[in-house]
Formats: structure tokens, C-alpha cells, sequence
């Protein structure tokens, strides 16, 4: 997992929420905990659970009528010689849940994710997991929690934030989403499918002879 100085350490643990103070309501808000499953590497002296808290976290339905949810983690390190890091998430199902609520299986194409810092750019691809999405009595504010099984696999970088060796993770976390007036979700599932990276089309019915 990231070896972080104490500093380091304290201002991850306590800028994002700060960071949040206000945001919440307008923006959305999730909360992202990290697991390392890595079998043949640990950070001494104990295993950690790494948090992160999101800045925003919006919903929408495409024209193809898919649920889309996009979040943006943000690790603000002032006054630490490195850039800013953030993980960008987003999830695609095939539809909103008809009733209240809905279990989602995460795998290969449901999830995209993306870990920033400066000139190192690591990507995370699901190797399988759950999300469960409800929806407010008011059908505007989605709430769920979702724990997933994803690769790391790290990119050329000069901030060793992340581990250089690649091994599993576990994403655990909750999110409430709000709906993505101004297209900001929009832009941030954009991110999560850049290089390369884009999901497939969704299936559409065969046409009948």
C-alpha cells in the first residue's frame, strides 16, 4: 500500500473531510475505504485501511437508458513537496432500479477508475463485486454502498504514492449521489474512459426478420 510520511498521512486523513464542509448537499458525497489483498507484500508494521472522502458524486441515465454514477476523491497535500492526487470512479448499470431499490453485479465493464498524481496515472479494473443502489422517496437522490475486488495496475510515474508492483484491492465504500444537472458527472466518467479505456456499447435487440 502507499508508504506516506506522517505528514502525509494526517493531511489524508483530515483535508478531504474538511474539504467537504459545505460541498455535501450540492455536490454529493461518497466515502471510499482501500484494502490491500496483496499476498506477498504488507505496510509494516500493520496492515491499514486507507480512506478517502469524495468532493462530488453524481448520477444520470444516458440515452441508452443506463444508470451512470461518477465520483471524484480528492487528496489535498498542502504544504507536502507532491501533487495533487485523485481518484476519479464511475459505474454503469443497465437501468435504474424499478422499485426502491436494486442490487448491481460489478465486473469487467460495470467499473472505471482512475488514480492521479502529477505524471503518474494508475488504472484499477474490476475483477468482480456488488453495488446496491436505493432511491430516495423523492426519485431525485440515489444512496447505496458497494464493495468490489479490483487490479491495480500502476503506470509510469515519478510519485510512488501507489505501489510500483501490481496485486488486488478491496473497494468498500458508500456513496449518496445527486443528479447530474450540469454535466459534471458527465465529464468525470469521461476521465474514467480516457486512453483507451471506454466501456462498450450496450446490447441492443437483435431485429427480427
Amino acid at each position: 500500500m502507499p508508504r506516506f510520511r506522517p505528514l502525509d498521512r494526517f493531511l489524508f486523513r483530515t483535508l478531504p473531510p474538511l474539504g467537504l464542509i459545505g460541498l455535501a448537499a450540492c455536490n454529493g458525497s461518497a466515502r471510499l475505504e482501500v484494502i490491500s489483498l496483496h499476498p506477498h507484500a504488507i505496510e509494516p508494521p500493520a496492515a491499514e485501511t486507507l480512506p478517502f472522502d469524495a468532493d462530488r458524486c453524481f448520477w444520470w441515465t444516458d440515452a441508452s437508458g443506463r444508470l451512470c454514477m461518477a465520483m471524484r476523491f480528492d487528496a489535498a497535500k498542502l504544504f507536502v513537496p507532491a501533487p495533487q492526487s485523485m481518484i476519479s470512479m464511475s459505474l454503469v448499470f443497465p437501468a435504474l432500479p424499478a422499485g426502491s431499490a436494486r442490487d448491481y453485479a460489478v465486473g469487467r465493464n460495470e467499473l472505471r477508475a482512475t488514480f492521479d498524481s502529477g505524471l503518474q496515472h494508475d488504472r484499477f479494473p474490476a475483477l468482480q463485486g456488488i453495488c446496491a443502489v436505493h432511491r430516495d422517496p423523492d426519485g431525485r437522490t440515489l444512496r447505496g454502498s458497494f464493495r468490489i475486488w479490483v487490479l491495480h495496475q500502476p503506470g509510469p510515474g515519478l510519485f510512488d504514492l501507489m505501489p510500483r508492483q501490481p496485486g488486488p484491492l478491496l473497494w468498500q465504500g458508500k456513496f449518496t449521489a445527486i443528479p447530474d444537472r450540469e454535466e459534471a458527472g458527465t465529464a468525470l466518467l469521461a476521465v474514467t474512459e480516457a486512453a483507451g479505456w471506454s466501456r462498450p456499447p450496450p446490447r441492443t435487440a437483435a431485429a427480427k426478420g
